[in-house]
């Protein structure tokens, strides 16, 4: 927690770029969402973090991996503000997409050798 905190600090002395930091400058130059996507939520920190900065979102989380869809839905019992899509989000509508599982680097792209591959994913109707 310590060492969070120190980077946190140091990041917005020097100017860093950083999600939570950047969130936070657009807010104070008036930037306020009423809708945010969250594609490929994973655990839901990006749209914990929008919460916090921007509490009156809707965020919609898009998730492929079934191993994180529990965790989202927990996360959105408890944040009514958030909505979980499972699935991909794509340009067409298709039943079986090749994903390769990699935590929060996880692809559609071809297998490097890196990825586990996932048959069966879907993705959403545009």
């Amino acid at each position: 927690m310590l060492k969070q905190r120190i980077r946190t600090q140091l990041a917005h002395r020097l100017g860093v770029p950083e999600i939570p930091f950047a969130m936070q400058r657009l807010a104070l130059a008036g930037f306020s969402p009423r809708q945010i996507f969250d594609v490929g939520a994973y655990k839901g920190d990006f749209a914990r973090t929008c919460l916090e900065v921007w509490p009156s979102a809707k965020i919609a989380c898009f998730e492929a991996l079934a191993s994180r869809l529990a965790q989202l839905e927990q996360l959105a019992t408890t944040k009514r503000a958030i909505q979980v899509f499972p699935g991909l989000l794509g340009a067409e509508s298709k039943d079986n997409v090749p994903l390769h599982e990699a935590e929060t680097a996880s692809s559609v792209c071809k297998d490097s050798g890196f990825f586990k591959r996932i048959n069966g994913a879907i993705t959403l109707a545009s």
